[in-house]
C-alpha cells in the first residue's frame, strides 16, 4: 500500500537531516498538497523534452509552481534530450518564461546502455552528456565544476 504525503514529508525531512543534497523525483502529477514540501526545497527542477506538448506542459507546471508559493528564483528548467534543431523552440520558451533553460544533450544510446547494464553513466562514458550532468550538479550544489579525475594508465612493475 503506498504511503501518503505526510509520511513522504517525514522521509524527506530525515533525508535533509542526514545528507547534504537530496534529490526527489515527484513525477509529472502533483497537487497543492505537495506545496509545503516543495517550498522547503533548495531547488525545484522542472524537466521536459523539447517537443510541443512537453514544452506546453512545462509552461503550465511553471505557472502552477509559482502559484503554489515556490520562490521563482529556486525553480530551474532542464531540457532533456536536447538537439540543435530544438533551439528555435527553446529560445521562444526562454523569451516567454524569462528564464534560461539548462540543456542536457541527447545521448539516448549511452544513457539507455548505462541504465540497462546498471552502470553509472559517468563510470563508462566520458562525453558531453556526462559533462553537462556534472555542470548541472555543480550549479545546484553551488560549487564550481571540477574536472573529472583522469584515469591513470596501469604501470607495469618490473620483475
Amino acid at each position: 500500500m503506498p504511503f501518503g504525503l505526510p509520511a513522504l514529508a517525514r522521509v524527506v525531512n530525515v533525508a535533509y537531516s542526514s545528507y547534504d543534497l537530496v534529490v526527489m523525483d515527484s513525477g509529472a502529477h502533483y497537487s497543492s498538497d505537495w506545496s509545503p514540501m516543495l517550498r522547503t526545497a533548495r531547488a525545484v527542477l522542472l524537466v521536459a523534452e523539447a517537443n510541443v506538448p512537453a514544452l506546453w506542459a512545462l509552461e503550465q507546471h511553471l505557472a502552477v509552481a509559482t502559484t503554489m508559493g515556490i520562490d521563482a528564483q529556486r525553480i530551474g528548467i532542464v531540457i532533456n534530450r536536447w538537439r540543435r534543431s530544438d533551439e528555435d523552440a527553446l529560445k521562444s520558451v526562454e523569451k516567454r518564461t524569462k528564464r534560461l533553460l539548462f540543456r542536457l544533450p541527447n545521448d539516448y544510446r549511452q544513457a539507455s546502455e548505462a541504465a540497462n547494464i546498471g552502470v553509472p553513466l559517468a563510470g563508462n562514458h566520458d562525453n558531453a552528456l556526462v559533462a553537462k550532468f556534472r555542470q548541472l550538479a555543480s550549479q545546484l550544489y553551488g560549487v564550481p565544476p571540477t574536472a573529472p579525475e583522469k584515469r591513470r594508465a596501469q604501470q607495469s612493475i618490473p620483475a
